[in-house]
């Protein structure tokens, strides 16, 4: 039998390991042992002393990546603070995560088969005075950003927020929109498993779909059975989209 105190030590390196198992040391790796054959001493003090290296090194290896995000705030908040900026860097909800841990919850955008730009498509900019500043939220057609919490669906949330802000530039009123009814109806994609901003895109102009008020369809956080309103049901919906690389 096991003592009490090893299998609560070996509860907190699991959990410090962040609850899986990855190869390479890599974010959520977790030691892992079979000990067999009748429990002494020797055997108590040789687990003893492997958990406690397992768990010293997760400690460790997070306690380096939270000073490391500290130490990166401050430059943030330093080099920018001439600049009339209104950002402010600290810790939140997410700094405890590595860069392969967030990307692996938050950012599950997966690439969309149909064509991601117009290959024939070429517009030349005119030689036009531009503003120094100009921010769209200053003419009330962005609403405010929204917490996907652990739902993969930032490609849901990107064109709500495109379609909300489009409408609002058109001169309807500016609405918080489902995001949840992209996630459980937007069959060409994977709810909050990820998705395709063009796929959605496209099933919206293909199929006509109103999106219906964020009050009418809330945020589950989850992937949910689709609801269905009928054509006279109050919407927005879109008539065509494009996509364009401005990176060339």
């Amino acid at each position: 039998m096991v003592p009490r105190a090893l299998r609560w030590l070996w509860v907190l390196c699991c959990c410090s390991s962040g609850g899986s198992s990855s190869s390479g040391g890599g974010a959520g790796s977790s030691a892992t042992f079979t000990l067999t054959g009748p429990w002494s001493r020797e055997r108590e003090a040789a687990a003893f002393r492997v958990l406690s290296a397992s768990l010293r090194f997760c400690f460790l290896r997070s306690f380096s990546w939270v000073w490391e995000s500290l130490n990166r705030h401050r430059y943030l908040n330093s080099a920018f603070s001439n600049e009339n900026s209104t950002a402010s860097y600290g810790l939140n909800q997410f700094s405890y995560l590595f860069p392969e841990e967030f990307k692996a919850i938050y950012l599950r955008s997966k690439s969309s088969r149909y064509p991601r730009y117009p290959a024939d498509v070429h517009f030349s900019i005119s030689s036009v005075s531009l503003p120094v500043r100009f921010d769209w939220r200053d003419k009330h057609v962005v609403t405010q950003v929204r917490n996907q919490q652990k739902c993969g669906g930032c490609w849901a949330f990107s064109v709500v927020g495109a379609v909300e802000s489009a409408c609002a530039i058109k001169g309807k009123p500016l609405e918080d929109l489902s995001v949840q009814q992209v996630i459980d109806c937007s069959y060409s994609n994977h709810g909050c498993n990820g998705g395709s901003t063009l796929n959605a895109l496209n099933w919206l102009n293909k199929t006509q779909v109103k999106l219906v008020k964020d009050s009418e369809y809330p945020f589950k956080a989850q992937t949910e059975l689709c609801q269905y309103f009928s054509a006279s049901h109050s919407g927005f919906s879109i008539k065509g989209y494009s996509a364009y690389d401005f990176r060339q």
